[in-house]
């Protein structure tokens, strides 16, 4: 356990979504993961039944919202209604990756779900938007994983690396990193969509000839942002690119995109479930994030 006690032990439930990834966070808290069943009726909706008694208990719901969106999202939805009825006293909704982020009208509606649902506390990490945390009425944490991206960095033999983000959203996020990392060396690369939503990308600052790059996203969805940054890094003679993304959600061709970039390495976190491409993806380097949410757990606890 991560402290010697901890009173009134929490119980962690988790939907289908990413049941490894509750498991190492129960793991880590020397909890068992509470039971629950989760089956489908013949015409698909969800079939729901809590196995344990949550009467009066402080309950946490790990669950990302990531694809099948709309079926993840239901199963949290129904969990949470359910943990409710049954006379949680509180309820903690743990969203590593929160879906629908890329709008604000979307992630205002989703905000309003969870809450009439019967969530107390939302914790998530790398919100798209720091914005979507005013949609709520209810407390949310939106924590950072610049910690566990600069300890893996700082592991590895770079030699003063440049840090890029690949548009101007992402400025505030490199230059966190940058600073933990003791970096001076940042380049913003601009990004545009023309009318037909494809992007074209021109790079704006600064010089990486025979400069290992450092990339830092919070999402790599289709991985076609990444991977042209990255042609145009090498273009103008950067050494190893690498990437660093929270969110692996990697839809379309996103695997295919990057096993035929100019990136050497994407590295992700383990907030959504690898597909099995995505697993035997050479390119692709997973770091488990259960001990950071482990911690953020203890810290709703501490009294």
């Amino acid at each position: 356990m991560l402290r010697s006690q901890i009173m009134n032990k929490p119980i962690l439930l988790c939907g289908s979504a990413n049941k490894p990834l509750a498991l190492a966070i129960a793991k880590n808290l020397s909890l068992s993961l509470g039971k629950i069943m989760l089956d489908r009726f013949s015409d698909n909706e969800i079939r729901l039944e809590l196995l344990e008694d949550v009467r009066h208990k402080n309950i946490f719901i790990l669950q990302s919202t990531c694809p099948p969106t709309n079926d993840n999202l239901m199963e949290l939805m129904l969990i949470i209604n359910a943990v409710k009825k049954a006379g949680a006293s509180l309820i903690t909704a743990i969203i590593p990756y929160f879906g629908y982020a890329r709008d604000d009208i979307n992630s205002h509606v989703i905000a309003s779900m969870l809450e009439t649902a019967g969530v107390n506390k939302i914790l998530t990490i790398d919100l798209h938007t720091e914005k979507i945390i005013s949609f709520f009425k209810i407390p949310c944490v939106n924590s950072s994983s610049t910690s566990l991206f600069v300890k893996d960095i700082k592991l590895q033999s770079f030699t003063a690396p440049t840090i890029i983000s690949p548009d101007l959203g992402g400025i505030t996020r490199v230059k966190i990193l940058a600073s933990q990392l003791s970096c001076s060396n940042i380049v913003i690369i601009h990004k545009h969509r023309d009318q037909e939503n494809n992007i074209t990308m021109l790079q704006t600052t600064a010089n990486v000839h025979n400069q290992d790059c450092i990339l830092i996203d919070d999402i790599v969805d289709t991985a076609a942002t990444i991977c042209m940054a990255a042609q145009i890094l090498k273009s103008q003679g950067a050494a190893q690119i690498i990437a660093y993304c929270t969110h692996a959600i990697l839809s379309g061709q996103a695997i295919e995109n990057i096993n035929n970039s100019e990136l050497t390495e994407v590295v992700v976190s383990n907030t959504v479930l690898l597909s099995a491409a995505a697993k035997n993806c050479f390119k692709i380097r997973q770091l488990d994030i259960a001990p950071f949410l482990a911690t953020a757990i203890l810290s709703t606890l501490a009294p």
